[in-house]
């Protein structure tokens, strides 16, 4: 007898008129406030959801959902509320889910998890060469990027979110040249501050870790063999190739010629 396959309800919603639901779940729901705000009621506990808010329900857990509440208390008839959401019932979430997994928390409109959930809404509404497969890795990868943000957000204490949002942002941007001041800067700190709460968390300085994210990204590219040395390393983000020679010496104990070449050999 076939397995059943799993329920999954993926999609990007969009309000405009008041919108209200209450309900009971008999599955698990993912909801990404992507703009405006709503009014949830989860298990008698009122929440306020605004963009970059994400949702958490489980099974059996009760759910009110009212849009346009606060606009209609003023007196306007639209409203303007949209959301990412992923309603399924796949086995393996329930050991995904514990103790400490929050109903709600602000994980910010995160580049990497929406084009997941993008990536996986498009794969769902095919209709001639849908793969389930591929719609169960992508709600396990969709799952693992929230794990990391829920703990990378717990709490709101500086120190706990900040160093990660200033390792996210060199992560994305570390190709270009990239400066400390404006590092700092996105951070909403001063330098000195932005690099004490990095080092302590990290045990690394802002700079260090932009030089191994470029030195990571230019041995992968030597490994897949794609350009000659000279244009990984400008593509790396580095300004000369003497000191991307030295800083590729200084980590990996050789230089980036004598590792092209016994990458070649393996």
């Amino acid at each position: 007898m076939d397995k059943p396959l799993p329920f999954i309800v993926v999609g990007y919603s969009v309000h405009r008129k008041p919108f209200f639901v209450d309900k009971t779940f008999q599955s698990y729901l993912l909801r990404l406030q992507a703009e405006g705000s709503c009014d949830v009621t989860l298990n008698d506990t009122y929440h306020v959801l605004n963009p970059g808010d994400l949702l958490l329900c489980k099974p059996n857990d009760h759910y009110v959902l009212n849009i346009g509440a606060a606009q209609q208390d003023v007196g306007k008839k639209t409203v303007r509320s949209s959301d990412y959401y992923l309603n399924c019932d796949n086995s393996w979430i329930a050991g995904w889910w514990d103790a400490t997994t929050p109903a709600k928390i602000h994980v910010g409109m995160d580049e990497q998890l929406i084009n997941i959930w993008k990536t996986l809404i498009y794969e769902k509404r095919k209709m001639v060469d849908a793969d389930e497969e591929i719609q169960e890795q992508l709600i396990r990868l969709l799952y693992l990027s929230a794990k990391r943000l829920i703990k990378n957000h717990m709490g709101s204490k500086e120190q706990v979110y900040l160093p990660y949002r200033i390792k996210n942002y060199i992560e994305k941007n570390a190709t270009r040249n990239l400066k400390l001041q404006e590092i700092a800067q996105f951070a909403g700190l001063g330098v000195t501050r932005s690099s004490q709460i990095f080092k302590d968390t990290f045990n690394q300085t802002i700079m260090e870790y932009v030089i191994n994210v470029r030195l990571n990204m230019a041995k992968e590219q030597i490994v897949l063999n794609v350009a000659n040395l000279e244009e990984i390393c400008y593509s790396s983000g580095f300004q000369t190739y003497s000191y991307f020679s030295r800083s590729f010496h200084s980590k990996f104990g050789m230089s980036p010629r004598e590792f092209k070449q016994k990458n070649k050999l393996q």
